[in-house]
């Protein structure tokens, strides 16, 4: 059970769906929080799921400042 949620993780991490990744890595550390793979996955989707915030924060205060050129707005829309 613990793989397949680990597997239903990085599809969703695929999708960009980071909030479903991190429960069912979540999930899976519940079902075997031992196991190191586990522990890992579950402190890697929390380091990209706080880059991926801190980098739309960092591009929204950007584009604000009245730094618009057209690649932040693709950069922008890239992370959603």
């Amino acid at each position: 059970m613990t793989e397949t949620y680990l597997g239903l993780a990085t599809v969703y991490r695929r999708m960009g769906r980071f909030d479903e990744a991190l429960r069912a890595v979540e999930r899976a550390a519940e079902l075997s929080p031992r196991r190191p793979l586990v522990v890992a996955r579950v402190r890697e989707m929390h380091y990209q799921i706080r880059t991926l915030r801190e980098r739309k924060t960092r591009l929204l205060e950007t584009i604000s400042d009245g730094g618009g050129k057209p690649e932040l707005y693709v950069e922008l829309g890239s992370l959603y």
